[in-house]
């Protein structure tokens, strides 16, 4: 019985020290609203994309090595959610628009505190850009050592990456790391949201059809306007949601916020199924007028899809308490750093995880080498994101460090 007891009190002290050590990585939030559930999801959106390049990984191996290396992955049951994992970055555009939405719904609908257009601009600029261009900076070195490139060709690229342009001026991913692209668009859309907010001056349900309308409008427009650039005209839908959802989370008389039982749970779980079934194909390489019709289709309903399952996640009791658990929320909320990173720390490290090979189960194989690529990712984004970005989430960060910088001089 003694030990018993001294069993069952050392393990509930690992576990308030352990989930104390977790909270320490817990995102700052300068306007002190956090939404738990926003990090479970910005959890479920990197995770997606880690798995997508993952898979894109494995593939590659197996296809230098299809003697030694396990059956083809593609044959697996599980291969077509791996195959959509990459529109973990459409799952993030929702949720940029839904966090940028919230203080100006607040002021322009509700009376809130006034976002001047310069302490919006001034703040993403303090909080993001910093870990941004380390980030750059860092890849650049280990591709310069790694001999990916050289300097003539990188060093341009890397320069039209730190001013996003590079998806202007270059044709192609960017070299630094392909991942970045996906932060233009985000930037695009930064310079216009104090602009485009401003719709929510107009009355509730004019401006809710606007982003309905909107949202229903945008993939129609890109079938017909079709460009190799990746712009916000390419994803404008996904932020429009993200607004749309902002809305009805401020509204206390909305329906999101009496979304309570099992049925709806259960509706939540067909829903996430979706979201990594339906891809969202380029139109405009279809081959027949019906598999054309069937893109266009996906196209037009993936944004509602992410729509309905983030309303369930945050209106929902059962999937608000699982999206806001500690794993999941400080990994989420780490989601910046980890994106930055995480492509370059497979390229590290997949000579050395590939060389483990336990049976010729493809899914089996895939499962242990995403779990060994999944250590290194976290530890090295988990010090980045405490060395760099955490302290960037201050508001007044770079008054303190001007502060400190003086104090020494």
């Amino acid at each position: 019985m003694l030990f018993i007891l001294i069993f069952n009190r050392t393990v509930n002290l690992y576990n308030i020290q352990m989930v104390k050590f977790l909270k320490s990585f817990k995102r700052i939030t300068s306007s002190g609203n956090y939404i738990a559930e926003i990090d479970g999801l910005r959890f479920l959106a990197i995770f997606s994309v880690i798995l997508f390049h993952c898979k894109g990984a494995f593939i590659i191996l197996h296809d230098k090595n299809p003697i030694k290396f396990p059956q083809d992955l593609h044959r697996s049951l599980v291969y077509p959610f791996l195959d959509c994992g990459n529109q973990g970055v459409e799952l993030f555009f929702a949720i940029s628009g839904f966090i940028l939405a919230l203080p100006f719904i607040t002021q322009f609908r509700y009376k809130g505190k006034e976002l001047t257009i310069r302490k919006f601009y001034f703040r993403r600029l303090t909080r993001l850009e910093p870990p941004y261009i380390l980030a750059l900076l860092l890849l650049f070195v280990l591709k310069m050592l790694g001999k990916e490139y050289p300097f003539h060709v990188l060093f341009p690229s890397l320069l039209a990456s730190m001013v996003y342009l590079h998806n202007i001026i270059y044709p192609g991913l960017p070299k630094i790391t392909g991942l970045i692209w996906s932060l233009e668009v985000e930037v695009q859309f930064y310079l216009l949201t104090p602009f485009l907010l401003r719709i929510f001056l107009l009355p509730k349900n004019v401006t809710r059809i606007i982003l309905v309308a909107a949202t229903l409008l945008m993939p129609l427009l890109q079938n017909l306007i079709t460009t190799d650039t990746n712009s916000l005209f390419k994803f404008f839908q996904f932020f429009t949601v993200g607004i749309l959802l902002a809305d009805l989370y401020l509204d206390k008389t909305s329906f999101i916020h009496n979304l309570k039982g099992v049925a709806v749970a259960m509706l939540g779980i067909v829903f996430l199924f979706l979201l990594f079934w339906v891809k969202t194909y380029d139109t405009a390489t279809s081959s027949t007028s019906v598999f054309n019709t069937l893109q266009l289709v996906q196209k037009v309903s993936y944004p509602f899809l992410i729509l309905i399952f983030y309303i369930i996640v945050i209106g929902n009791p059962i999937w608000k308490r699982i999206f806001s658990t500690t794993l999941l929320t400080v990994i989420g909320g780490m989601c910046y750093s980890i994106y930055l990173l995480h492509a370059a720390v497979i390229s590290i490290f997949e000579k050395y995880i590939f060389r483990i090979k336990i049976t010729n189960n493809a899914l089996i194989e895939f499962a242990v080498s995403t779990i060994l690529f999944l250590i290194p990712i976290l530890i090295i984004a988990s010090i980045f994101f405490k060395l760099i970005e955490q302290p960037c989430m201050e508001r007044d960060w770079y008054k303190r460090l001007f502060k400190r910088l003086q104090g020494k001089t």
